[in-house]
């Protein structure tokens, strides 16, 4: 009997031991983006286009036909297929985000906190000399990590790099 419980501490024991809470350090690349204004998904670009043409419709405007609305779709994906994020083991947060102009990344950086129990993260970067103190609600699904802000109504959703 003893030699049964035992094993079942040392399978128990192995279980919890593999078995990893979703964590945000690493790094992340952009899946898509959903806002009031416009919506950006890079892995269903038929969702990209639908939603393209409903905010053309819904602003009264004529719909373009395919080959244009190809190119702003294919515009809009380049502009977000490069951005990139990495969360460190210590308390900071980069972003690359394409600089259109220069055909380059442009980094980024702020320090984070992060409480998953609340699914809350807060940043703290500094732009021209001021503090900006930001907070994201996240969770995880599978790879994914969705970040809202739902004073903006901006949903984001990366994909952990591997």
């Amino acid at each position: 009997m003893k030699r049964i419980f035992f094993v079942l501490v040392v399978i128990f024991i192995g279980i919890t031991g593999f078995s990893q809470k979703a964590s945000i350090v690493g790094q992340w690349k952009f899946a898509s983006l959903d806002t009031k204004e416009f919506k950006v998904d890079l892995e269903n670009p038929a969702s990209m286009k639908k939603a393209l043409v409903e905010q053309i419709e819904k602003e009264g405007g004529a719909v373009p036909d395919s080959a244009a609305l190809a190119a702003g779709i294919e515009m809009m994906s380049s502009m977000f297929k490069d951005m990139r994020m990495e969360f460190t083991a210590d308390g900071k947060a980069i972003a690359l985000i394409p600089d259109p102009g220069a055909g380059s990344l442009i980094g980024d950086t702020a320090t984070y906190t992060i409480d998953y129990a609340k699914g809350i993260i807060n940043t703290v970067s500094v732009k021209e000399g001021k503090e900006k103190k930001e907070q994201i609600n996240i969770k995880f699904d599978g790879e994914y990590l969705i970040m809202t802000k739902p004073a903006e109504e901006e949903i984001i959703k990366m994909r952990r790099v591997k």
